[in-house]
């Protein structure tokens, strides 16, 4: 069985369509073909949901190309199990010789195979196949939630504006605005962004936005933004791993 080759025993990551597009699989030949290495090599991975803040390991039972479906354990806690059903976004997430695999699933339903409970699902339209480690993008906290500070352009000039950080990598950062930003688009550089790091500190930084779309969260409409760092500094790179691990190690104890 492949194992999770990642720091502690769990790691809660994000998939977004903002990644960079070298690394999507589009190809629906491609995606059966690995994912039925996944299925063959009983491959561990893990389900987060609940914006990664809940989680199953599991390992996928088979694929069904004809019939445009994947079957996968379900975990051994009945309540997270329950969770996971009534969950709108999932992320599954696993590993093939050192190369990370991941893909979003919008919905699951129970079924029964060989004799046993588990979970059904569409093939992915997409999926992300990664080796680069600054791209593996972890879940913050809403207990603790990571908050940037920044200036934005308004009609009376620059106004003081704080986001919540919804994951956090080695590479860039998502971030939410708690309502609809205007003005801020794809391709434009967000300068002397803060960022306060909970446990850990601040880092200053510009960040490159790689996407803007809007996006629910507590009943409400949001803007969110994917962020790619610009020359973070290596002190600055420092504070970003450790907090990283510190989320790890946080999720591990929860198990």
């Amino acid at each position: 069985m492949d194992e999770l080759d990642l720091p502690g025993p769990t790691r809660a990551s994000v998939f977004e369509e903002d990644e960079d597009e070298r690394y999507l699989v589009r190809s629906s030949t491609e995606i059966c073909s690995i994912l039925s290495t996944v299925s063959a090599r009983h491959a561990l991975a893990r389900v987060s949901f609940n914006h990664g803040e809940d989680f199953i390991l599991t390992t996928l039972l088979m694929i069904d190309p004809k019939a445009g479906y994947i079957v996968f354990e379900e975990g051994p806690d009945e309540l997270r199990n329950q969770r996971l059903t009534e969950a709108e976004s999932l992320v599954f997430v696993t590993q093939l010789d050192k190369i990370k695999i991941q893909f979003r699933m919008d919905s699951v339903e129970e079924v029964e195979f060989q004799g046993a409970p588990a979970f059904l699902s569409p093939i992915p339209s997409s999926l992300l196949r990664l080796q680069r480690r600054e791209f593996f993008r972890v879940a913050t906290l809403t207990s603790q939630p990571m908050n940037a500070r920044l200036l934005l352009d308004g009609p009376k000039g620059p106004q003081p504006t704080t986001m919540r950080g919804i994951d956090v990598s080695l590479g860039g950062v998502a971030l939410l605005a708690s309502e609809t930003i205007e003005g801020v688009a794809a391709g434009d550089t967000l300068r002397n962004v803060e960022l306060n790091l909970p446990g850990i500190g601040q880092v200053n930084v510009d960040l490159a936005v790689q996407s803007v779309r809007p996006q629910h969260s507590g009943g409400k409409l949001c803007t969110r933004f994917g962020c790619r760092y610009i020359n973070l500094a290596p002190a600055m790179a420092s504070r970003v791993q450790r907090y990283i691990n510190k989320l790890e190690l946080g999720r591990a104890h929860r198990i």
